[in-house]
């Protein structure tokens, strides 16, 4: 990384120990602060209460150890540190950098995939990922969560800070296929499986960082194997650092750093040491040298700091890619973290004559641009790269590699060249094939965006930062870092200077100047002062515009060079210097002496027929025309050494096709000027251009449309298999070429688009091997018919196989897939569609009676049973089935709910049923005589009364006895409150008497004895 060589000792010469610097730290568990590494330089600063542990004490060693085992040298020796730990991260970040923060480290995360720690309580293997989502594969892995989204929002919120993210740990991770393990169910609990699961990453390694590490605005970082030797000696990746991409295609990790047998503090004592490999040990190697590079940028910019997204796109900028390739990739990112880089990098942004440039802070405003205009010397490389803070994007959860973008403002960046308009774009990654190399093009993923060409022309350059649609927040920063610009003038006098001012010039710099006046006979240079490190450090000038034209001084020391004039009116000027002692410098000024060369007119046209025009040349010096004129032309003179008119034939067209040639016309010290002449003819037909690529493919039954772009007017187009018009459409394989005719002939015919039609696999029959109504702890095996050899068939559930084995609810369905078979045309169409679904054991009934449970004779009363599932049948305790039955006899009654597929339910409530009769008829007594005399009653008794039944007399009287004053016949009926009344009682006679009336007595002589009365005796 070359972080050593900004220290004190170092070759940059910056003496740079992090002293006064403060970084943060978030672990599991917390650091030993007593450690003589860390020299009570750490602060607890939430008061945790975790236990102390190595982990945390290797990684705060690795960013601030003090170096009393000079191995275990800390990347920021002399700062400081916050500890925290994990567990309220994201609000105590937010709270941390609002309070000034401008970097942590996070060398912690999510488990995700495999594990072989004990989760569970049992040994062995853990897979953690969810079950529901996937089978075979982690969603967590390449996923931007809310964490993640936390992230972004806290880093947008405060610019100037910077968290710091291992990548994981998680390649290649896992048992071999088979083995026994354990997963979490739907419930959480940890349930054995032997499921065969993919290791981490798959087989390709690939898309296995999780969560926090996919955040966009953070520094995401993996892990390489190398050596210390006498340099950084790099050894590969390493064999678990985590590869991107994220489920969106961006770049992860950003950067890498070694991470494979690092030597740090430990927390077994004071003066414990001990060796850890992982992206947790890389990690904290890159916060410490940020660290470093704040602070050289504090002591070179005076009150001023620079952006999170500055930091950032300076490591990414600065960075060595490991390979042959200086492109990124989503193994190793932008590349290893080269610290001594980046410090030169800062170090030649504040000298005017530098090629490097650090812009922390631009802006660009909704339907706006930025535009900034270098110029390039055609020598050595021109880089550029972007990086911007972005508002935090859209989430998703339990969901399997979503590909929706999580990019929210699109910056573009573009370099034009100013001469021509061509235009360079960024590198751009494929996700959907990530192994294969970067290309350019429109990157609509990154919030990090790259130009970098090695094979520039000589000339000006506009780097152009456009936007795509709509920006949220209406204005957007960006910072941007700049290598490879040339300092270029047109002007005929002038200062240079190294750019130093009073201090000595920056070593390990390679900078230049060219001086181009326009129409200039001659430029000569004067050195008013000259310092440099003689022999090695070198002022070289060359009589021509860059380092490819002969060289006319070469100067190092302290002598000042005499005047040197470059006779070619333009001169280069390169100053180049090494690594170790630098000087003051030197200041030169130079002027110029002008030609002058016009000729008139510039341009003119010939008819078919040809002719005679003319031309005026007004020159100060020699000039001829160049090259060898076409045939059809001839030009007298062709050369001369003051004005002159040249006359200029033109010969007949004897072809219907115009034709065009420019005569250039040079002159002394590079003035040139050029005449462009046409002849008319017939316009033939344009050849075609058409719109496709050179090589299509289609499947069967579809069809592709082939247009020609640049049809002429009056042109008929036709095509090689017969059809006409500007657009066809094609279904077959063949070689199509468009030809264009017009009354002048028949043209060129285009290029070649070769169509191939390959065969889509046939749609999938699915079945199931019984019913797909399942109860728990059931499955149905789901099999796919009609496959054709070589292929794969895809469930719908993420299996493959022809046959799975489903447990869950959902709907099934699948395609086949044959690799064999053009991209596009490999996969079938879906399949039909089983519905699996799941149930339990029916819940019990609830059943009630529609009326009396007490029946009477020839009485029936029905009962309903109620609660019961769809398309389950009712068995009553009786024998009957059915929702409601009708009951005529006593007895008590339950039921059962029977499922078709999953059991009998237990049973309902019980209802009891009894019966009664019809009551009898009473037998009523008198209770007294029944015969009354006035004033008199007597009182009848009703017997053989049933229990509950109501007594109801003739004379509409009721009670088991009453008491009756007037004659007549009484009966009496006995009723039931269930079963009705009974046949009469009876009947008693109640009679009664008048009072008998005096007799008028007349008496006689005669003497006669009267009868005895009931009613008394009259006297």
């Amino acid at each position: 990384m070359g972080t050593d060589q900004l220290y004190p000792s170092g070759d940059a010469e910056l003496s740079l120990t992090g002293n006064g610097g403060v970084l943060a730290m978030w672990e599991v568990d917390r650091p030993r602060t007593t450690h003589v590494e860390l020299n009570n330089r750490i602060t607890a600063a939430d008061n945790s209460n975790h236990p102390i542990d190595d982990h945390a004490t290797h990684v705060a060693g690795t960013m601030i150890a003090a170096g009393v085992n000079p191995n275990a040298r800390g990347m920021a020796y002399q700062a400081s540190l916050a500890s925290y730990d994990a567990d309220n991260d994201v609000s105590e970040m937010a709270t941390a950098a609002g309070q000034g923060a401008r970097l942590s480290n996070h060398s912690y995360g999510l488990p995700a995939g495999w594990d072989a720690h004990d989760l569970s309580g049992n040994g062995g293997w853990h897979w953690v990922g969810n079950t529901s989502v996937s089978q075979a594969s982690d969603y967590l892995f390449g996923l931007y969560d809310s964490e993640a989204r936390d992230y972004d929002n806290i880093v947008f919120n405060a610019p100037f800070y910077l968290p710091v993210k291992s990548s994981g740990n998680d390649r290649g991770e896992g048992p071999s296929s088979g083995t026994q393990h354990w997963v979490p169910n739907s419930s959480g609990q940890w349930i054995s499986s032997n499921i065969s699961r993919p290791l981490d990453g798959g087989s390709s390694g690939y898309d296995c960082i999780p969560t926090t590490g996919n955040a966009k605005n953070i520094l995401t970082v993996g892990a390489i194997e190398a050596q210390e030797s006498s340099g950084l000696l790099i050894l590969g990746i390493s064999d678990f650092s985590s590869w991107g991409p994220t489920d969106d295609g961006r770049i992860k990790p950003d950067i890498v750093a070694r991470g494979v047998d690092v030597f740090s503090s430990f927390s077994n004592s004071n003066s414990s040491y001990g060796t850890i490999s992982g992206t947790s040990m890389a990690a904290p190697a890159v916060t410490g040298s940020l660290g470093l590079l704040l602070q050289h940028y504090a002591n070179v910019n005076a009150g001023f700091t620079m952006r999170a997204s500055a930091l950032k796109a300076l490591v990414l900028h600065t960075a060595d890619q490991i390979g042959a390739s200086d492109a990124p990739n989503y193994r190793t990112g932008w590349g290893l973290m080269n610290t001594r880089a980046a410090a030169d990098h800062i170090s030649h942004s504040i000298n005017s004559y530098s090629g490097d440039r650090l812009i922390s802070r631009d802006s660009i405003t909704n339907g706006g641009f930025r535009e900034r205009t270098y110029y390039h010397d055609g020598e050595g490389s021109f880089k550029v790269t972007l990086v911007w803070t972005d508002p935090a994007g859209p989430i998703s959860s339990n969901t399997l590699n979503p590909t929706q973008k999580r990019l929210v403002n699109d910056l573009d960046i573009r370099l034009v060249r100013d001469s021509d308009g061509t235009v360079y774009s960024p590198w751009v990654l494929n996700p959907a094939s990530p192994s294969s190399a970067a290309t350019k093009g429109d990157n609509s993923r990154d919030n990090v965006e790259q130009i970098f060409e090695t094979n520039l022309l000589r000339g000006t350059y506009t780097i152009r930062i456009t936007h795509k649609g709509t920006l949220v927040g209406s204005e957007q920063y960006f910072s941007m870092i700049i290598s490879g610009k040339a300092n270029y003038t047109t002007n005929c006098s002038g200062t240079l200077t190294d750019g130093s001012g009073n201090q000595n010039y920056v070593s390990n710099g390679y900078h230049s100047w060219t001086i181009e006046p326009s129409n200039a006979n001659s430029i000569t240079l004067n050195f008013t002062a000259f310092n440099t490190e003689e022999d090695f450090d070198f002022v070289k000038i060359y009589n021509g515009l860059d380092t490819n034209a002969p060289l006319i001084g070469e100067y190092s020391g302290s002598s000042l060079p005499p005047a040197i004039t470059a006779n070619s009116g333009k001169m280069h000027i390169v100053f180049e210097a090494d690594e170790s002692i630098t000087e003051t410098g030197w200041n030169a000024t130079y002027s110029c002496t002008s030609g002058q060369l016009s000729v008139s007119p510039s341009s003119f046209n010939f008819s078919a027929n040809g002719g005679n025009n003319t031309v005026s040349v007004t020159a100060t010096c020699n000039w001829s025309i160049q090259g060898i004129l076409p045939p059809w032309l001839n030009a007298s003179p062709n050369s001369g050494n003051s004005n002159a008119t040249i006359s200029i034939v033109c010969s007949p067209n004897p072809s219907e096709i115009s034709r065009t040639t420019t005569i250039t016309i040079n002159a002394c010290n590079g003035l040139s000027q050029s005449i462009t002449i046409t002849q008319a003819g017939c316009t033939p037909p344009t050849t075609p251009i058409l719109s496709q690529s050179s090589s299509i493919n289609i499947c069967n039954g579809q069809t592709i449309p082939l247009s020609v772009t640049n049809a002429c007017s009056g042109c008929t187009i036709t095509w090689s298999n017969g059809q006409t018009g500007s657009s066809i459409n094609v279904s077959a394989s063949g070689s199509y070429v468009a030809t264009a005719s017009n009354n002048c002939g028949t043209g060129v015919s285009s290029q070649a688009i070769t169509v191939t039609v390959s065969n889509i696999p046939t749609a999938a029959t699915i079945t199931a091997s019984g019913a797909t109504a399942l109860c728990q702890g059931q499955s149905v095996t789901l099999n796919a018919g009609g496959v054709c050899n070589g292929c794969t068939v895809n469930w719908s559930n993420g299996m493959t196989g022809t046959s799975i084995s489903v447990s869950s609810a959902g709907n099934y369905s699948a395609t086949v897939t044959n690799p064999a078979n053009a991209t596009g045309c490999a996969a079938s169409p879906a399949s039909n569609t089983i519905t699996v679904t799941t149930a339990s054991a029916p819940a019990a009934a609830v059943i009630a009676a529609n009326g009396s449970t007490t029946l009477c004779p020839g009485q029936s009363v029905a009962l309903n049973a109620s609660n019961t599932c769809s398309g389950c049948t009712v068995q009553w305790s009786n024998g009957a089935n059915g929702q409601s039955i009708i009951i005529t006899d006593a007895g008590t009654y339950t039921a059962m709910v029977l499922s078709p597929n999953c059991g009998t339910s237990v049973s309902s409530n019980a209802i009891t049923i009894t019966t009664a009769s019809v009551p009898a008829a009473p037998i009523i007594a008198i209770n007294g005589s029944s015969q009354l005399c006035p004033g008199q009653s007597v009182t009848l008794n009703a017997s053989k009364v049933c229990n509950g039944c109501n007594v109801t007399w003739s004379n509409g009287m009721s009670g088991p006895s009453i008491t009756v004053s007037s004659a007549g016949t009484y009966t009496a009926t006995v009723s039931s409150p269930n079963c009705g009344t009974s046949p009469s009682s009876n009947s008693v006679t109640i009679t009664s008497a008048s009072t008998l009336i005096p007799p008028t007595i007349t008496a006689t002589w005669r003497h006669q004895s009267l009868p005895r009365r009931n009613c008394g005796i009259i006297s």
